[in-house]
């Protein structure tokens, strides 16, 4: 069974752009049209994790195994840490911090950001880095990001993790 920490590691990983997944949109390169639904304007600005799920999908069924919820503050306070904050900026670049609880900064990681139908899709300012596409709504001051991927190691992208972010 997967632990906690397994997750919170999995969070900075997705979080941080770090793992590719599928979205509902397709993506043309270079294409960086936006779609009646979610617009630049929704997702501009600060924003912070405040609560990671994930479902995961029994090998080659429509069955979940395991669901797991973690309030992310609660996670990140007992490694010192402050919850993850993206700032996404109106010229197409991100920033992404963690800091401790003593605001002094642990990691940060710059690229840049879109949006293609109904999908955030962030890159890193590393060489080789690959979009992570975060299928994303709006609604108020919450933004929530979905994405599958293969968490349980059965070789299918059939595993949901979402992330619910806070307009800050």
């Amino acid at each position: 069974m997967h632990k906690v920490n397994s997750l919170f590691f999995l969070l900075i990983m997705l979080f941080l752009g770090t793992a590719t997944g599928g979205c509902k949109g397709g993506h043309a390169k270079g294409d960086k049209s936006e779609a009646p639904g979610l617009q630049a304007k929704d997702v501009i600005g600060s924003w912070g994790l405040v609560q990671y799920s994930v479902k995961l999908k029994s090998k080659g069924g429509e069955k979940i195994d395991s669901s797991y919820v973690v309030k992310v503050g609660d996670v990140l306070k007992e490694s010192g840490k402050k919850p993850p904050r993206t700032s996404l900026f109106a010229n197409g670049n991100y920033r992404e911090e963690i800091v401790s609880l003593q605001d002094s900064l642990l990691q940060l990681k710059l690229g840049t950001w879109h949006i293609y139908e109904d999908s955030l899709y962030l890159r890193q300012n590393i060489e080789g880095a690959v979009p992570t596409a975060f299928g994303a709504e709006r609604s108020g001051a919450k933004l929530l990001l979905k994405i599958k991927f293969d968490m349980d190691g059965d070789g299918e992208k059939d595993d949901l993790s979402e992330l619910i972010l806070k307009k800050k």
